[in-house]
């Protein structure tokens, strides 16, 4: 189950999985914005798939980090949409 220990410095396996954890999502807000029929990927329906493995502020801190890096923009429908330059992800 999911722990919120932020006492200890992550290992560098726990650190890996971290950003393939970030990676896998972005790929999935990627693919939803190319291919979806929304034209994004629905917040709360990627939340409800998350939720058992972290808190809703972790969920929205991360989504806050992809906001702040330019690489998705959420709606005013929460709808996360990718907005990066396909050529910048490869």
């Amino acid at each position: 189950m999911y722990s919120d220990n932020t006492t200890s410095a992550p290992s560098q396996a726990t650190d890996k999985l971290i950003k393939e954890l970030c990676n896998d999502i972005a790929l999935l807000i990627r693919q939803q914005t190319k291919h979806g029929i929304h034209g994004g990927l629905p917040s709360g329906h990627l939340y409800a798939q998350l939720m058992n493995v972290m808190t809703h502020e972790r969920y929205e801190e991360l989504i806050s980090i992809f906001i702040s890096e330019g690489l998705i923009r959420r709606t005013p429908g929460h709808l996360l949409v990718w907005i990066k330059e396909e050529e910048d992800t490869k």
